[in-house]
């Protein structure tokens, strides 16, 4: 197995080779994060054990940081509104944009998209790996549509769209792309298979795709939607049809990592079926270049970048 393999592979419940945010969000070393810059990644049984104490400090600048970026976010209104608090309209929505799950809890606070701590340690990777700029941008399984907001609003995307098979949850990410008057944000309940069939009735190709958390649901299904690939094959071909340049990836990749509640829903069929990660980097390699680019919490970030014949 390859470096990637080996850090794709890792067991979620022993990370002890890379140092974790105060949300969880695993970083690796500088010298990790340096070779991974230029395309060299090492395996993970090369990176150094940090101390407690380093991991108390990266804490500490995670919350700083966090600080910092809510106080920018904030300060784009002015310095007299830099302080103050949402209005009843923004409470409103904000209602609508909290809770499960809470890596996508976002509030408004004078007319700007403030993510929450866990939202704001996933941004920061995800959003490093953007290209400039950012023409067009597409997020399955958007949840309540920050991704799309922030490439809208702060990126200055043209055309950001974000897709969700849940209904609830397109509703809150229209609702507060309405407010926020984002003509170039819009939001649709549609599937994978909805877009990838027919691409230009959604605005794409795209030229980023965004697809974290969700990738087991179109493996296997949800509650949402019945729609089980069970094929990585299919499900990348689906992708490189609504993507025209890089697809930014996170997920999870083996039987084991799988939710409970998706491990409580397989029929026994699925024995034959090669849910694994090595299986998954050979479909996706039929198709993209791929580079480690980090981690979200336990689950390697993955920068896939289009193979065009």
């Amino acid at each position: 197995m390859d470096g990637l393999g080996r850090l794709l592979n890792r067991d979620p419940s022993a990370i002890d080779n890379s140092r974790r945010s105060a949300s969880g969000t695993c970083v690796e070393s500088p010298e990790a994060c340096a070779a991974v810059a230029v395309g060299n990644a090492k395996p993970a049984t090369a990176i150094r054990k940090w101390s407690w104490p380093y991991r108390t400090n990266a804490m500490i600048q995670s919350l700083m940081g966090y600080a910092g970026f809510k106080r920018q976010c904030l300060s784009r209104t002015g310095p007299a509104t830099a302080g103050a608090s949402s209005t009843s309209a923004e409470e409103e929505l904000n209602r609508l944009t909290s809770g499960h799950p809470g890596n996508h809890v976002y509030r408004i606070v004078n007319t700007r998209v403030v993510p929450g701590f866990k939202l704001y340690e996933r941004l920061r990777l995800v959003t490093g790996v953007y290209p400039e700029p950012l023409q067009s941008f597409l997020d399955i399984g958007c949840c309540r549509g920050f991704y799309v907001l922030d490439a809208a609003l702060r990126f200055h995307c043209p055309r950001a769209v974000g897709i969700d098979v849940y209904e609830p949850y397109v509703s809150a990410a229209q609702r507060a792309g309405k407010y926020l008057e984002t003509p170039n944000a819009s939001f649709h309940l549609a599937s994978l298979e909805d877009v990838s069939n027919d691409p230009e009735r959604f605005g794409g190709p795209f030229r980023v795709v965004l697809l974290i958390g969700t990738y087991h649901y179109l493996f296997w299904g949800s509650d949402a939607c019945s729609t089980a690939y069970r094929s990585h094959d299919e499900i990348l071909r689906r992708l490189s049809r609504v993507c025209a340049d890089m697809l930014i990836f996170s997920g999870r990749t083996t039987m084991k990592t799988l939710p409970r509640h998706v491990k409580s829903k397989l029929d026994g069929t699925e024995s034959d079926i090669p849910y694994t990660t090595e299986a998954f980097l050979q479909s996706a390699e039929k198709l993209f270049h791929v580079r480690h680019a980090g981690y979200l919490g336990t689950y390697p970030l993955l920068v896939m970048t289009k193979k065009h014949s």
